[in-house]
């Protein structure tokens, strides 16, 4: 976001000082020119970056006709991977370095009982305390970390 303002700032500067000195006696048409160039200016970077933000979600395949225990175990898959993405985002860490196990999954609630994140690779390095931290105060469970060696 600093980056739209910065460029919106200097851009929306430049214009207006521009306009004001070159064109100050100018008639109707070309100060009319200018206030659309900077909304054009103002508007324009501010849709890039709503664009550049959009989240994209894992896609389970759930078909009509499974049992319970099928969407149970989809729901399951689908609540590890988003506690993986959420510590690999919040981290910076390689989602591949990152395994998560749960116990005592509450389908209805969203949340564990118990959730093990096993670190590896590079992530090993991470700090395993504010891990837990976040899994814990963002209500998902109560959360262990471990680190794989080798």
């Amino acid at each position: 976001m600093s980056e739209y303002l910065v460029m919106l700032f200097g851009t929306v500067a430049l214009l207006g000082i521009f306009s004001l000195i070159v064109y100050s006696e100018g008639d109707t048409a070309v100060r009319f020119g200018f206030a659309v160039l900077l909304i054009y200016s103002a508007t324009v970077p501010l849709g890039r970056l709503v664009l550049s933000e959009e989240i994209e979600f894992p896609s389970f395949d759930v078909s009509e006709g499974e049992s319970p225990e099928e969407l149970y175990l989809t729901a399951e898959k689908a609540f590890c991977e988003g506690v993986r993405s959420l510590v690999a985002k919040e981290f910076s860490l390689d989602g591949d370095d990152l395994r998560i196990l749960v116990e005592g999954f509450d389908f209805e609630k969203m949340s564990a009982e118990r959730i093990r994140v096993i670190l590896s690779g590079r992530a090993a390095l991470a700090d395993y305390k504010k891990i837990e931290e976040l899994i814990e105060d963002s209500g998902l469970g109560e959360c262990e970390v471990e680190i794989e060696i080798g």
